[in-house]
């Protein structure tokens, strides 16, 4: 359910459309939130303050850096 909310929150919060989890692999979702510069945010939270559905998009920002942050990691060694 996380997995799947910070898929729908990412996809409507940069105004690209929505993606279903269904239709990418996870590899895919975290390589589409690294080309659309997740570590660009400096987390200052005004998106989970702003949201009309009062999601914690800065929550599931959080859990994206992390996982594309491993991503980058990995791929440096």
């Amino acid at each position: 359910a996380l997995h799947t909310m910070f898929t729908l929150c990412f996809g409507v919060s940069n105004g690209s459309g929505t993606i279903s989890a269904d239709d990418v692999s996870e590899k895919q979702i975290w390589e589409r939130a690294e080309s659309e510069r997740i570590m660009d945010c400096i987390e200052c939270g005004s998106c989970s303050y702003t949201c009309p559905a009062n999601r914690p998009l800065l929550d599931y920002i959080r859990l994206g850096k992390g996982r594309v942050g491993t991503i980058m990691r990995n791929r440096k060694q």
